[in-house]
């Protein structure tokens, strides 16, 4: 005699015939009688919350996703008694959509039909686990959020900087089963974060406050330097009324232009050229075109980034130079 019963998610489907030969499925819960308490208890009670916030630089392609499955999967299928009952990942896109998969191939092979790109991606885990010493299988929940635009990100972040984000909320009922799940994870993460140099680190932070501090000493030397030169002039040649007026007024004028062009050149760099290096999510090949031209333009603001200081020295030099030759 055949036996035709299935299990999903622990719990045994049973098929049972009813008086008019039909069949009918009954859903066997895996607990006791006496258990059930503790097993619905542990379906819809409140559980803990453990989560962490991991900021940095991120480049996920797909089997960076791929391996995260594996790694918790595997993780709870050796070491606790553990069925998965649901699994999700869900991308979301810039222009507002989002697609939902619940299986590592379909996320594999999908493809956008419009001009959009992924600025997140969530993993979801939920496990039926019995842990030693409890009477009843009880639910877990894992999340792991990987994410480039705090602005738009389901999760709510606590802890943001520059370039992206891994997050992970544990929702348990075992806090040593949740520590070691939350290590797990946190020691992968910073496996995929890339490390800038202490360097880029320090621009991308300090970059707009740095580039506005030099103008500001660019701006103070070169008052220092007019000052020490009217006063020469006037122990040497003192100047009748006339001239005072004239020398003033173009004194005036040259201090102006000077004053704007540096406030252009700081309200530029604050706008327009931010080295902050960006995370990006890349699963299809033009995801990995984008990257690869949004990167190009990083260097490019480098550059830019050089010439601007040249260009508020350059200011200050000429205007010191026009002054001079008042």
């Amino acid at each position: 005699m055949s036996d035709d019963r299935s299990y999903f998610g622990g719990m045994e489907i049973s098929p049972q015939k009813n008086e008019n030969g039909k069949p009918e499925y009954q859903v066997v819960l895996p607990c006791d009688v006496k258990n059930f308490r503790s097993f619905v208890s542990g379906l819809l009670g409140k559980p803990q919350e453990l989560r962490y916030e991991l900021p940095g630089v991120y480049k996920v392609h797909p089997q960076q996703v791929a391996n995260i499955y594996h790694l918790i999967n595997q993780r709870v299928e050796k070491q606790n008694a553990g069925s998965l009952i649901h699994f999700e990942i869900a991308v979301n896109y810039d222009d507002g959509n989002s697609v939902t998969h619940h299986n590592i191939p379909d996320f594999e092979s999908f493809h956008p039909t419009t001009k959009c790109y992924p600025i997140e991606i969530t993993l979801t885990f939920i496990y039926l686990i019995q842990f030693v010493g409890k009477e009843a299988p009880e639910k877990q929940e894992i999340q792991v959020s990987i994410s480039t635009d705090v602005e738009r990100s389901r999760f709510q972040a606590v802890n943001w900087y520059s370039g992206g984000l891994f997050a992970v909320r544990i929702q348990h009922t075992e806090r040593t089963w949740a520590s070691d799940i939350g290590g797990l994870l946190k020691n992968h993460a910073e496996n995929m974060v890339d490390k800038a140099t202490r360097v880029k680190q320090f621009l991308s932070r300090r970059g707009d406050e740095l580039i506005a501090s030099f103008l500001l000493v660019v701006f103070i030397a070169t008052l220092c330097a007019w000052t020490y030169q009217t006063l020469g002039r006037l122990d040497k040649h003192p100047f009748n009324e006339i001239t005072t007026q004239k020398y003033f007024v173009l004194s005036l004028t040259i201090f102006v232009v000077l004053g704007s062009i540096l406030n252009v050149i700081k309200r530029y760099f604050e706008s327009f050229v931010y080295l902050g290096a960006q995370s990006y999510i890349a699963l299809t090949d033009n995801d990995n075109t984008r990257m690869k031209k949004e990167e190009t333009k990083l260097g490019r603001k480098y550059l830019l980034y050089v010439t601007g200081w040249l260009l508020g020295l350059a200011s200050g030099i000429l205007s010191n130079y026009i002054y001079s030759h008042l």
